[in-house]
């Protein structure tokens, strides 16, 4: 009697991910499934993390608009952003331990 294949026999390949996504996309297009997403400028990106820290329940995905930066671009501000109440999560990585491809220039 055969056996039935479990999905850990045969590992899959990158073209199988990239047929089944683009499946799945073309479904979504076709059905006119599209996501629950706000679009933001990337000066509001402060704006966003507070909304999200806050569990605001209006919005839970943020796309960015990459195609409004600019190397003259200023993010916002927020409030409710304070950097020196931030907490170190982990152990910081000492500057010997780092791989010198990732020294700072």
């Amino acid at each position: 009697m055969p056996r039935a294949r479990r999905h850990s026999d045969t590992p899959p390949t990158h073209s199988a991910f990239r047929s089944q996504t683009q499946e799945m996309l073309d479904y979504c297009a076709a059905k006119g499934i599209v996501p629950d997403v706000q679009l933001i400028s990337p000066k509001d990106a402060n704006h966003a993390m507070v909304s999200l820290y806050k569990s605001d329940p209006a919005v839970r995905r943020f796309v960015i608009d990459m195609s409004q930066l600019t190397p003259d671009l200023v993010v916002e501000p927020d409030a409710a952003i304070d950097p020196t109440a931030w907490k170190m999560l982990g152990t910081p990585v000492p500057a010997s331990a780092r791989h010198p491809a990732h020294a700072a220039k």
